[in-house]
């Protein structure tokens, strides 16, 4: 057990420290951008990024998550039980070399496909989210971004499935690095008309960095031929569902922004937008292992019942522990944050984070579980699950309309916690998976220690708020550290 832990930390720390860079990058990054575009640019920024998302997570058809299953369990096959990673020439010699020629052929189609289709539904999409056609040619200029971040989505695809961890982390590194380079000076020279010539920019330097790394370990190859085509069809059950459950996401997530900029304006989208900077992307230093490291893992040992269970109880505890305490700093610390990252505009964006955080914890406590229906292969309860927990954000627009941006705040506490029972459900009647004891506990207390916290943030200044804080974060360390012993 202490060997599962010492695993799944040295994979937590990698990313984690990987993430740890690209954020001091982003906070360079979204303090430029803040300043030079303001509440209103970012929220437009991130309508753009949200419709790219939507079109390129309906495209790919989820070859991304399918190609990592399929790549990673013939990775785990040929390895057997050898500790020793496969080298470059055993990869290319394999079976794992006409897996990804066909995984690359068929993310190419859909690269094209993507484009063609933001150009085709560039109208409507501007009518979704804007409410007027003003919007159309911005949609047709962001086309061939969305074939490059499909593009770029498969290339990585091909680095998790063979467990290049730290391939994985460079080149996390190196995007983040090379798009904060070539995006901040687009927007210093064009201001807001910068948004969609910074975000080709962006996924065109994405694309040259991970292609360097994966063309070394398999160089391009494509077979574009119907029988071979025909053989990534077995591929589309578990990818189909997650496609169709990530266009129902996003599409609730433009719903929402949509209904936030015309109940409230661009400013609200942009406060919305920046409490999810906040909980989700920093957040990320403990969650960037899920993807690259974790689910591949999963899927490799999910046919043997103890194994499994002990991969996804081992991943929440060690997610719950580290995850815990940093909630609790930054609880504390968003009065210096906020201002710190962005500006003095987003200071209105405090009280929703606040509650967020609490939300955060529900997340944390159930995200490992969430990946079993996928790791099993399993589209049919994957997409059930999944579709619950994308739409259960629509209570965030009765949120807003009742109680402002603290509405939203307490919504997403509510669907977060809903999020977690349904995972919990899910993977114990389906999978034989339940939280352990020690899980039980850490949540529990960590959860009654961080309503002490939002209280206490609430009622408390000067001095009394900081020592305060001080104490309440070395307790959560200590409810941590006991839970894994």
């Amino acid at each position: 057990m202490r060997n599962d832990y010492s695993n799944i930390l040295k994979a937590t720390s990698l990313f984690g420290s990987v993430q740890g860079f690209n954020i001091l990058i982003n906070i360079v990054r979204t303090k430029l951008v803040a300043m030079l575009l303001g509440p209103a640019g970012v929220g437009l920024n991130s309508i753009y990024n949200e419709t790219r998302e939507l079109v390129h997570s309906t495209t790919n058809l989820g070859f991304d998550v399918s190609g990592i299953k399929n790549i990673s369990q013939t990775y785990e096959r040929l390895k057997g039980d050898s500790s020793e990673a496969l080298s470059k020439n055993q990869l290319r010699a394999s079976q794992l070399s006409d897996d990804v020629c066909l995984l690359r052929s068929w993310i190419a189609i859909l690269a094209l496909l993507g484009a063609v289709l933001t150009i085709l539904f560039a109208r409507p999409l501007s009518y979704l989210t804007f409410q007027d056609p003003d919007h159309t040619m911005g949609y047709i200029m962001l086309s061939p971004v969305v074939a490059l971040s499909t593009l770029t989505c498969g290339e990585i695809t091909i680095l998790k499935g063979i467990r290049r961890l730290k391939a994985l982390a460079t080149v996390s590194l190196l995007t983040a690095l090379a798009g904060m380079c070539v995006s901040v000076p687009i927007y210093y020279v064009m201001g807001i008309d910068g948004i969609l010539p910074a975000l080709g920019a962006i996924f065109i330097a994405s694309l040259i960095v991970v292609t360097v790394f994966s063309w070394s370990y398999f160089p391009p190859r494509y077979d574009f031929s119907p029988v071979r085509l025909a053989l990534g069809i077995p591929l589309l059950k578990v990818g189909t569902a997650f496609m169709v459950v990530n266009l129902i996401d996003n599409l609730i997530q433009l719903l929402v922004q949509s209904y936030l900029n015309g109940a409230g304006s661009l400013q609200t989208v942009g406060l919305f937008s920046t409490n999810l900077t906040i909980t989700t992307t920093y957040a990320g230093i403990f969650f960037s292992a899920m993807g690259n490291d974790y689910f591949p893992r999963l899927s490799g040992v999910f046919s043997d019942v103890t194994a499994r269970i002990s991969t996804v109880r081992r991943q929440s505890e060690m997610l719950m522990a580290l995850v815990a305490p940093a909630i609790v700093v930054m609880m504390f610390a968003l009065p210096i944050m906020v201002p710190l990252l962005f500006s003095d505009e987003f200071i209105g964006v405090i009280p929703l984070t606040q509650l967020a955080l609490i939300a955060l914890l529900f997340k944390t406590a159930h995200l490992a579980f969430t990946y079993t229906p996928l790791a099993a292969g399993d589209s049919k309860t994957f997409f059930v699950l999944n579709f619950i927990q994308a739409s259960d954000v629509l209570l965030v627009i009765p949120g807003y309309h009742y109680g402002g941006l603290v509405g939203i705040g307490v919504m997403l506490v509510v669907t977060n916690a809903i999020d977690w029972l349904c995972s919990l459900v899910c993977a114990y009647r389906r999978y034989g998976v339940t939280m352990s004891k020690s899980l039980q506990l850490m949540l529990s207390a960590q959860m009654l220690l961080l309503v002490a916290c939002y209280f206490c943030v609430q009622s408390l200044t000067g001095v009394a708020y900081w020592a305060v804080g001080a104490v309440l974060t070395v307790l959560s360390i200590a409810i941590s550290k006991r839970g894994l012993i």
